[in-house]
């Protein structure tokens, strides 16, 4: 099962559970699709979790054809929390390792320091490179694919990109501030449909 407490919930309690019955009709990846944070998920021998990330992935098996059921609390923290809350990962150098010195964009760490130079909190210096990402760049799939250093220079300097490479730029300038940092591949909420379900499709894709 998947541990009990998600990291930065001390009273579990008090959020709302929900209940999601899921299936996997033409998703072939040996992770399965859930919402965060699942708490529980029932699901057939051959699946395991990573605590710290709470990823149900399995080693020889596909989420083809995968139905299941996960329970998640859905958590709603306010910005006074989230400047004062201090929950680290357990491995906490696992998510601040940067690339290689001699292939990481030089003036990563220079534009990371110049967009939070006014701002005290690891919250708040998040919030800073979210809101310069989103007022500096402008989103499209019309670019070269790629999230390596090269690719990572190219979209700092044209401002211009897809998802994966926004989410690899911030969370490469976070871990540069001491901020543990991931990037996240999943997909948005999909869409509702007319019997109450929701389905989400490949173009639903997102990365963060």
């Amino acid at each position: 099962g998947l541990p009990p407490e998600v990291p930065g919930m001390a009273a579990q309690s008090d959020y709302p559970v929900r209940r999601y019955d899921i299936a996997v009709d033409q998703l072939d990846n040996r992770y399965l699709p859930l919402p965060y944070p699942p708490i529980t998920v029932a699901v057939g021998e051959g699946w395991r979790y990573e605590p710290e990330t709470r990823v149900v992935y399995s080693t020889d098996r596909s989420s083809l054809g995968a139905g299941y059921v996960a329970t998640t609390v859905d958590p709603t923290w306010t910005p006074d929390q989230l400047r004062a809350g201090s929950v680290r990962p357990a491995d906490p150098q696992r998510f601040l390792r940067l690339l290689d010195a001699s292939n990481a964009p030089a003036s990563l760490a220079d534009t990371a320091r110049e967009v939070t130079a006014d701002v005290g909190t690891p919250y708040d210096q998040g919030l800073a490179l979210q809101n310069w990402f989103r007022s500096q760049f402008r989103y499209s799939t019309a670019v070269t694919s790629g999230n390596d250093a090269d690719y990572l220079e190219a979209f700092l300097r044209e401002k211009v990109g897809y998802c994966e490479q926004f989410a690899a730029t911030m969370a490469l300038m976070a871990r540069t501030l001491g901020i543990p940092a991931r990037v996240a591949v999943g997909f948005t909420q999909g869409t509702r449909t007319g019997d109450g379900t929701w389905e989400v499709t490949i173009r639903d894709a997102h990365a963060w």
